[in-house]
């Protein structure tokens, strides 16, 4: 067997080192000067990873470690690191500084000179040690990300990006200038004359958008460049290894970030996240959960069939100090071992925790550690430990499980992070920056405690043209920005059978903020069989009153009034039309023009659960497990391995709760984690904040 598996690996094409087949457990480990920097205090480390079967340590090659001064190399330190990992036989995936300057180290270089220094980092870092034993992974940088920002080596890419998009000179001026309410400027005479305006700025938008529309489009591309620049210099020194990275902010608006990530599938082996609690506030108090879960759901369709790590996820308190401006929080054991089931049940191969070590100088001090302050394991760890040895214990099971991909897909929209972010107001819940990533998560939110997962697929990553044998279901929540082109997409999904649930805004602009309701031809008029009469602001208590079925949907401040062009009526209230259904080809849509999911996501979600479940009911022979009822704050996740089903049910409240289970006939269950009596009769029994995983066969 260990002979297959071997000739398996150099099989492979990019002869990148085998991975374990089950899923691992790791965390950060910090190493610098003067701290955890001594032979016996590394093998303390090492050695208590192994036995606690935490088999990956993520480790920070920080350049002012590295290099204490221009040209003067010291890698007396992580030799030693290396070689215990080597000793105890943990991997390291070594998190690479080429380019940084603290504390905004997942930015992109700012100068030629910055590039030139970078190369000379990965000449040296990596010839270094790319021959270890331990080294399972590059990662090339940490929690890239940025809003666009005004440096020289991105201006002269900007007016090179410009003269390609517009070819003329005078195409810019009549895009930029012709329509724009901005007082007069003189037209550009050259795209060399162009240089960063501040008024690219979202205070300013509303009479100059175009510019910043470009600025913001430009820099997802120019991010996702730097990011392929550093990953060709490392392959060209090592092509053995996989690269990783690690999205920051999993609950942000990946438009303000300029992250454009199934463009980064392109160079990358894997990607991940920086999961943490202060990303996931909307979801509401206690559901980090529900945002760790929707993190691996949104990455896994950015890169399948790549495979997806949880980068960052804390191990121990926050806000003694560093993040006093953030809400405090501390990780208790049965949470921790929550997440790694819940990133498990997403499909994640790795779930790193940070950090193993808490730091006890320069930042974060005294924060995350999951060793106590002995330098022993804690409670925390060896919960994880427990949730790694069961894995271990398990790994024909777990070799083979892959989650179950749902029939129903969520939409997101770069373009309408950007617009949003370029037309904010910074108090309402319905129009700030966040409001389209916030309906889809109300959504979201409401098909898992349905015990429905959903998939999340950017506008322009998934094949709406493709012809399946069952239907599928997708979801646009919000998605305000669309072009002609998008909308004939979603004409030809419909058409070919599937079913579309389009809520809020959608559709409602173009990408560069033009209102399509104000036009002759509405591109979705014929998706939708009707059209947006109004728009009227109804107060806080805005709410869509639906017929078919017959309940009433919170909608948060507004509600649109439809132009009824034949589609079936099932929304009206004040005399208007509020909510649409319409046959065309073979499948239908679904209209409600108004932020139920944002309404949702902040109120009350039972009402749009239960309007999902009605939604769901053509789909449900597709969804083999689920809750028999609409459970709040629960999650289910299912998994396929071989014959048999995996299920992770996880309860984020405080109390115990037992929950029902709509499971394949003929399939009985083994409890695998969880506590004794988890089985009682034909529920599932768990305990405040737990999780239970079977099997079914």
């Amino acid at each position: 067997m260990r002979i297959l598996l071997l000739l398996t690996c150099i099989a492979e094409i990019a002869l990148l080192p085998c991975q374990a087949a089950h899923p691992v457990v790791g965390s950060q480990v910090w190493f610098a000067p003067g701290e955890f920097d001594q032979p016996e205090e590394i093998d303390h480390v090492f050695r208590t990873m192994a036995e606690q079967h935490i088999t990956l340590a993520r480790i920070s090659l920080v350049r002012n470690y590295l290099e204490p001064s221009p040209g003067k190399w010291d890698f007396t330190l992580f030799d030693r690191v290396f070689a215990s990992a080597e000793k105890y036989n943990v991997k390291i995936a070594a998190t690479i500084w080429p380019y940084a300057k603290a504390p905004n180290v997942g930015q992109a270089a700012e100068t030629e000179v910055d590039l030139q220094s970078g190369e000379r980092y990965l000449e040296k870092v990596i010839a270094r040690y790319r021959s270890s034993r331990a080294l399972d992974t590059w990662i090339i940088r940490n929690e890239p990300g940025q809003p666009p920002a005004n440096n020289p080596l991105a201006m002269a890419r900007f007016r090179v990006w410009l003269q390609k998009k517009y070819k003329t000179i005078d195409a810019l001026n009549q895009a930029w200038l012709g329509d724009a309410m901005w007082p007069y400027r003189e037209a550009f005479r050259s795209f060399d004359e162009i240089t960063y305006d501040d008024r690219w700025q979202t205070t300013s938008t509303s009479m100059w958008p175009v510019p910043l529309l470009d600025w913001k489009e430009f820099w997802r591309g120019h991010l996702a460049w730097f990011l392929d620049w550093i990953s060709s210099h490392v392959r060209a020194i090592d092509s053995q290894h996989p690269l990783h990275t690690n999205a920051a902010g999993g609950g942000s608006s990946m438009g303000r970030l300029s992250q454009d990530l199934p463009v980064w599938r392109g160079f990358l082996d894997t990607l991940g996240v920086s999961a943490y609690p202060g990303f996931y506030q909307n979801f509401g108090p206690d559901r980090y959960t529900f945002g760790l879960s929707y993190s691996t759901d949104l990455l896994r369709g950015v890169m399948e069939p790549k495979p997806i790590w949880i980068t960052e996820m804390p191990a121990n308190t926050m806000s003694l100090r560093s993040f006093g401006d953030r809400p405090p929080f501390t990780a208790d054991s049965r949470q921790m071992a929550q997440w790694v089931w819940m990133g498990i049940g997403g499909g994640a191969e790795r779930m790193v925790f940070w950090l193993l070590n808490a730091r006890y100088k320069s930042r974060e001090v005294g924060e995350f550690g999951m060793l106590d302050h002995l330098g022993q394991p804690s409670e925390r760890m060896k919960a994880v430990s427990s949730v790694a040895r069961t894995i271990d214990s398990n790994a024909p099971l777990f070799d083979a499980a892959k989650p179950v991909e749902p029939p129903v897909t969520l939409i997101v929209s770069l373009e309408s992070m950007s617009l949003q972010d370029a037309r904010i107001s910074p108090t309402a819940p319905d129009r700030e920056r966040n409001a389209h990533m916030h309906c889809l998560m109300g959504v979201y939110r409401a098909l898992n405690e349905l015990g429905v997962n959903a998939r999340i697929k950017h506008i322009h990553d998934f094949d709406w043209r493709a012809k399946t044998s069952r239907p599928r279901l997708v979801i646009l929540p919000h998605v305000v920005a669309m072009s002609a082109e998008d909308a004939a997409d979603v004409e030809a999904f419909v058409r070919n059978g599937n079913t579309v649930l389009a809520t809020g805004l959608t559709g409602f602009y173009d990408p560069l903020g033009r209102f399509w309701p104000m036009f002759k031809n509405f591109p979705l008029e014929s998706v939708f069989g009707a059209r947006p009469l109004d728009v009227s602001s109804v107060g806080e208590k805005a709410r869509v009153e639906m017929i078919k079925p017959r309940l009433v949907l919170p909608a948060n401040v507004w509600v649109t009034e439809i132009s009824n062009r034949g589609a079936e009526v099932i929304g009206q209230q004040h005399g208007w039309v509020t909510a649409v259904r319409h046959k065309l080809g073979q499948g239908e849509s679904i209209w409600i023009p108004a932020p139920v999911g944002v309404a949702a996501l902040n109120g009350d979600n039972k009402p749009l659960a239960q309007f999902l479940r009605t939604v769901l009911t053509r789909f449900n022979s597709q969804i083999p497990f689920r809750f028999a009822v609409h459970e709040p704050d629960m999650l289910l996740r299912t998994m396929k391995s071989g014959s048999s089903y995996v299920t992770m049910t996880a309860n984020t409240s405080h109390e115990a709760k037992r929950v029902h289970l709509q499971v394949p006939a003929g399939l009985k269950p083994k409890l695998i984690w969880g506590a004794a009596g988890s089985l009682a009769g034909d529920g599932v029994l768990v305990p405040a904040r737990d999780t239970v995983v079977l099997q079914w066969r």
